[in-house]
């Protein structure tokens, strides 16, 4: 053990000495600086950098006068490559200062540790002269036991036995360090134990930290799912009420429109029931015509002697034409009014339909039913079923006859047995006959109804297919024209 901390002190000693060998000498016109570590240093470097421009202005201004342009850029070149050389040396030398300084350092520990080995080393080998000595004299004491007197060998029992005793307690003094150290041994285990469970309740505080961590996390992203859905909520609730506020405006307005349809549709009974007693006055005087007609064809027919002669039956050949003419239209009248009255009755049908169907899906959205909007827009109840399209529900029953209008059948107004001239002469009659002059004499009813466009001329009404979900007010602009009464 000696040996090898000699030859580690003798290496750093060796090492030291390579570390302060003597640097190159600096260059031409520097002093050599004394070298340090820290402050020391940095002065020496400045003193340096120093007399290095001084030298290179002393050396240019030396040089100066007998120079020319080629020389002194020559001179330029080789000082600034001597400044780069001295930078670099300067840079050099402050590291190898720094080394130094370490060394000096760790030469001065090694010192230390070198000198404490060496007390120690001659302090073993003094015992070991001491005990070798003892033993010599112990090999020669028991080999020449004859010559020692009896005071010699008690002086050697006490001596013994002082000795024993010291090493008796030296025994018990180890002893006890043993038991101590023993003690101190089990202490470190607990501890060691305790520090290895320590280490495991770390570990799984940090699971269980890292576990709440995780539920925090998912609470938070559960808290704002449940705002955005909340959000989403609000928006859909506001969009409810909204279409909820424009339904009840289209709901009043359809009840308006509907009471008004209402009152058109009694004024239009009231007008068809004016209407019928006219109707049947025409109806019997047209029978009577026919009759009168019939009693004419059955007398023989007589020839015309003179044109004088054939002005009373001309005048009531054209009386029937303008009765069958009147009546005719009367009865396209009554069925284009009676279709009319059909028509309206199935559109109001159908609006009160619609409506009815409105507001059972407005009962069902706001009892959160499938037909709400927030739960379609959510996607979390599935979506309503499909309505009935308008085409395929039932239509109120038409007409008995099948039709759109009245198959009654047109009256010819002139005898089909009669010669031809008396046909020719009866149709030059009512062409050159004043209808226009007989025209008062209708009632004001007829009047107004013979402006009226007929069955023919009366727009269809729109499809019904149209989705249930338009609102009424384009259902009742589509409506065919209604026909104006006149107040009575």
């Amino acid at each position: 053990m000696a040996a090898a901390a000699e030859e580690g002190a003798a290496a750093r000693a060796e090492a030291s000495e390579r570390a302060a060998a003597p640097l190159a000498p600096p260059p031409m016109g520097f002093d050599r600086a004394p070298l340090s570590s820290g402050a020391d240093g940095g002065v020496a470097r400045e003193a340096l950098l120093a007399q290095a421009e001084r030298a290179a202005r002393e050396s240019l201004a030396y040089t100066q006068p007998s120079l020319g342009g080629g020389e002194e850029e020559k001179l330029s070149r080789e000082l600034a490559h001597k400044q780069a050389l001295v930078d670099r040396l300067l840079d050099d030398v402050e590291r190898r200062s720094v080394a130094v300084a370490r060394c000096n350092e760790e030469l001065t520990n090694l010192r230390g540790s070198n000198n404490h080995l060496h007390r120690e080393l001659a302090a073993l080998r003094a015992h070991l002269a001491e005990r070798d000595s003892a033993v010599a004299q112990l090999a020669a004491d028991t080999t020449n036991t004859d010559n020692i007197d009896s005071n010699e060998l008690r002086r050697r029992h006490r001596l013994l036995g002082a000795a024993y005793r010291t090493d008796r307690r030296k025994m018990e003094q180890m002893l006890e360090q043993q038991q101590t150290m023993g003690a101190a041994l089990a202490a470190h285990e607990q501890l060691h134990q305790a520090h290895v469970e320590l280490k495991e309740a770390h570990r799984q505080q940090a699971v269980q930290m890292q576990r709440l961590q995780d539920e925090v996390r998912r609470a938070e992203e559960a808290r704002r799912v449940a705002e955005e859905r909340s959000g989403r909520y609000r928006a859909a609730t506001k969009k409810q009420e909204a279409i909820i506020v424009r339904f009840e405006a289209l709901l009043g307005q359809a009840a308006k429109k509907l009471e008004s349809k209402k009152l058109e549709g009694v004024k239009l009974e009231e007008a068809k029931r004016q209407l019928e007693p006219e109707m049947e006055a025409l109806k019997s005087k047209l029978q009577q015509m026919e009759a009168e007609l019939q009693s004419e064809r059955g007398k023989p027919r007589v020839e015309p002697q003179h044109e004088a002669h054939d002005e009373a039956p001309s005048a009531e050949a054209e009386e029937q034409v303008r009765l069958l003419v009147r009546t005719e239209k009367s009865e396209r009248r009554a069925a284009a009014l009676e279709e009319e009255m059909m028509e309206m009755s199935r559109l109001h049908a159908r609006e009160v339909a619609s409506l009815k169907l409105k507001i059972a899906e407005k009962d069902a959205q706001l009892m959160g039913g499938f037909g709400s909007n927030a739960n379609l827009e959510l996607g979390e109840l599935p979506t309503a079923p499909a309505a009935v399209p308008a085409a395929e529900r039932a239509l109120p029953p038409r007409h008995p006859s099948g039709g759109s209008r009245r198959n009654s059948p047109r009256l010819n107004p002139l005898p089909a047995n009669s010669s031809q001239p008396a046909a020719k002469q009866d149709a030059r009659a009512v062409a050159q006959s004043p209808t226009s002059a007989r025209e008062p004499e209708d009632s004001p009813q007829l009047q107004q109804f013979a402006t009226q466009p007929s069955s023919e001329d009366i727009v269809p009404p729109p499809s019904t297919n149209e989705p249930t979900g338009s609102p009424p007010a384009q259902s009742s602009a589509a409506s065919p024209p209604v026909v104006s009464l006149p107040s009575q």
